[in-house]
């Protein structure tokens, strides 16, 4: 069961930054991103024969004489597997594989937070070309395709953005806490803490600053083999229900060829302990990074908010 990505930064997903208080569940997040018509930002899916899109999403006011498309996700061949069509202001999800293609109606509601989770199922029967999807509207089902052929391999990426409807500011809309993961998602939600304070390491150039800025034009660096950046977090008010598991996440990428550093890792601090994750090769595009901690690896019990405040998120080089 594994997290491919974590995010609620516009670095990810593309769009702005947008603090506006109503569009995005305050219970676990402070901001949203906000898109339109400018915007058709690609997240690179793993290719898996299961894979789950989730996000929140604020839609605003749109005219009954509106139409356009967004969330659309592509096969490994590039095929157009299904999408969100707004035909006369409403919401449909088009599945496109196949012959013919199936139309579903999704009652998105406007003007208010909403849960969206899709599900694509590839590889059905043995068959590379055989995909089925699944919406779901705030944990409920709201469109299943039948299995459908020709889709050209597994989901491979899937685009935020994109409507030609939403061309002035009134007229765009939100998401926040995106989440690609091979694991069903349903019922469940995850919260950002994005850096607040220095840590005990600050080898990258840039540093926590730059981490924690949301902003696509300031990144922080390494140098060389054995640099690493830590920060401090700030838990702040603890959201219902219960933490399970704590993840950290981040967004990398190579300078170019033969870069040294070449690989980067996540790692966690606890109690002046360091607790290393994996460790990934950056090529041009961009790549997250996921490290997940199911107990706290200090103590070894499960996790309680209380011990988010002693925990240093960061960043390694190793050449």
């Amino acid at each position: 069961m594994t997290d491919y990505l974590l995010t609620n930064d516009p670095f990810d997903l593309g769009g702005t930054f947008d603090d506006t208080a109503g569009k995005f569940d305050a219970d676990f997040a402070d901001h949203a991103i906000f898109l339109d018509n400018n915007v058709a930002h690609g997240v690179k899916l793993p290719e898996t024969d299961s894979i789950w899109i989730s996000f929140d999403c604020w839609i605003g006011d749109t005219g009954a004489d509106e139409d356009g498309y967004m969330w659309r996700c592509y096969s490994q061949d590039n095929a157009l597997l299904g999408y969100f069509d707004m035909v006369n202001g409403t919401y449909n999800w088009i599945a496109t594989t196949g012959g013919t293609p199936q139309s579903f109606s999704v009652g998105i509601p406007k003007n208010q937070v909403a849960r969206i989770d899709i599900n694509f199922v590839t590889n059905i029967a043995a068959n590379p070309n055989d995909h089925q999807s699944t919406v779901y509207l705030n944990g409920a089902i709201a469109a299943q395709t039948s299995v459908n052929g020709g889709g050209g391999g597994a989901p491979s990426r899937f685009e935020f953005g994109g409507s030609d409807a939403f061309q002035v500011s009134d007229q765009g809309y939100w998401i926040s806490n995106v989440r690609v993961t091979d694991v069903n998602p349903i019922g469940t939600k995850f919260k950002v803490l994005g850096p607040t304070g220095a840590g005990n390491y600050s080898d990258f150039i840039g540093g926590h600053v730059q981490l924690g800025d949301f902003l696509a034009t300031t990144v922080a660096y390494a140098t060389a083999g054995g640099d690493r950046v830590s920060c401090s977090i700030t838990p702040g008010t603890e959201p219902p229900g219960t933490l399970t598991k704590v993840a950290l996440s981040a967004t990398t990428r190579s300078s170019g060829a033969g870069a040294n550093p070449s690989q980067i890792g996540l790692f966690a601090r606890i109690g002046g302990t360091d607790y290393d994750g994996a460790l990934e090769t950056p090529g041009a595009a961009i790549l997250p990074l996921v490290e997940t901690y199911l107990t706290n690896p200090d103590t070894l019990a499960e996790w309680a908010w209380s011990d988010l405040a002693g925990v240093e998120v960061g960043l390694r080089a190793v050449t």
